[in-house]
């Protein structure tokens, strides 16, 4: 039980990091190439998502209105690359790509500070979040490698 304990508030290893942050770099390399799937759009909603939820918690404060810009600039990708009603990969412009990636650099720091049970939090709170407002929860999980991202 101690074990347990102490794993929940210790921060992340650099391993596990990695393995987190993966498919989001993946996702963002096909994003700025223009070849993103939706479930790579997805990936990177999600992460922006959760970074938005680790702000609401008040552990890494400060970053809302970069968080919100790149949440901005997802939600506008997405309606290009929907407007047939289909998934159809979309150039970005320069912005959005800007505050993407700079969204992606944050939430890399945000989990660098949080113990682990801090980021189950804030991904319960983000899956909160996504239901609330009509989204779906993928498990990612389910899906063969390079599918997901």
């Amino acid at each position: 039980m101690i074990s347990v304990v102490i794993n929940r508030a210790t921060t992340l290893t650099p391993g596990e990091l990695e393995r987190m942050m993966a498919p989001v770099h993946r996702s963002l390399k096909a994003l700025r190439e223009g070849v993103a799937s939706e479930l790579q759009w997805s990936t990177l909603a999600s992460s922006v998502e959760i970074a938005l939820s680790i702000e609401a918690q008040g552990v890494v404060r400060g970053l809302a209105e970069h968080l919100q810009s790149a949440e901005l600039a997802l939600a506008e990708i997405r309606k290009r690359a929907m407007a047939t009603g289909a998934w159809h990969a979309t150039a970005l412009y320069y912005q959005e790509l800007d505050d993407i990636v700079e969204a992606v650099r944050l939430h890399e720091y945000q989990l660098e500070q949080l113990s682990t049970r801090e980021v189950t939090r804030a991904v319960d709170l983000a899956k909160m979040r996504v239901r609330q407002a009509g989204g779906q929860i993928i498990d990612v999980r389910f899906l063969k490698e390079g599918v997901a991202a």
